[in-house]
């Protein structure tokens, strides 16, 4: 923001002032007509720095609304990705799997709804989709393996606890 507007309104606005005063001490009509043109003239030229002060204001303002919203969403992104701890799953294969809170002791606190075990596609959370891997099994064999529906990446569950 250029702060040298305001001091220059400011002034203009002192200028007009003593221009104005000076008009009620004169007697002369010509003299005066010059004075109110001068007293105009230093009035636009406030009235434009004001103009020009609050165009620039109104851009911060809009500025700061937009870093606001990109704040909150990269803290919501952060606990987001806070609830999740990326684990190998076995053969160099990875996942996210949420962190499931221990149950609470004693009830002074309120009750919150149980997190479901799941896992997430390492590939696609890392690309800010967040996607369950479903269970499937193995078309030949007793195997079990985890898939992404959206990228298709299977992952071996082999070190997968619960």
């Amino acid at each position: 923001m250029d702060y040298s507007l305001i001091p220059a309104a400011i002034e203009s606005i002192r200028m007009a002032k003593d221009i104005g005063n000076s008009i009620l001490s004169i007697r002369d009509g010509n003299m005066l007509s010059s004075e109110v043109v001068r007293m105009n003239d230093q009035l636009l030229k406030a009235q434009e720095a004001l103009f020009s002060h609050n165009t620039q204001l109104l851009g911060l303002q809009q500025q700061l609304f937009e870093t606001s919203e990109k704040l909150r969403k990269a803290e919501e992104t952060i606990a987001e990705r806070g609830r999740y701890t990326l684990i190998e799953t076995g053969r160099g294969q990875w996942a996210y799997r949420v962190n499931i809170p221990p149950p609470v002791q004693s009830g002074a606190s309120e009750p919150s709804l149980p997190q479901t075990p799941h896992y997430v596609c390492q590939s696609c959370f890392d690309n800010g989709r967040k996607v369950v891997l479903r269970l499937r099994k193995a078309m030949m064999g007793n195997e079990f393996y985890l898939a992404c529906p959206v990228c298709n990446i299977s992952v071996n569950i082999s070190n997968i606890t619960t």
